[in-house]
């Protein structure tokens, strides 16, 4: 069976509305099977993984790759709504060094 769906847009709107799929490949994979085929139930994954063509859906590995590249865009343009906890707080803490370098001076030089 082949896959009928955009797989990035997919996992984006479930890595907006899911701290969990954000965090985890495996919520993510979860939550993917879910929403592409919600007629599977979850007791029957592991074989839907074993056999993820014949259901029309791409691999895990394809949806880890996935939202690899989806988080490293989201980096790039600082949407951490995109970003894991540890993402965010990296991000975070190197924004914050950028500012304090930059505005160490004092707001007199303006």
């Amino acid at each position: 069976m082949k896959t009928t769906h955009n797989l990035e847009e997919v996992l984006m709107d479930l890595m907006y509305n899911s701290e969990w799929a954000r965090n985890s490949d495996y919520a993510l994979y979860a939550d993917y099977i879910a929403s592409v085929r919600p007629d599977i139930k979850s007791s029957d994954y592991y074989e839907v993984m074993r056999h993820h063509k014949d259901y029309g859906i791409y691999s895990f590995k394809a949806v880890e790759r996935a939202r690899r590249a989806i988080q490293a865009e989201a980096r790039k343009v600082g949407d951490l709504s995109l970003l894991s906890d540890k993402q965010v707080q990296k991000w975070r803490k190197t924004n914050e060094q950028e500012y304090r370098t930059k505005y160490s001076k004092g707001c007199d030089e303006e």
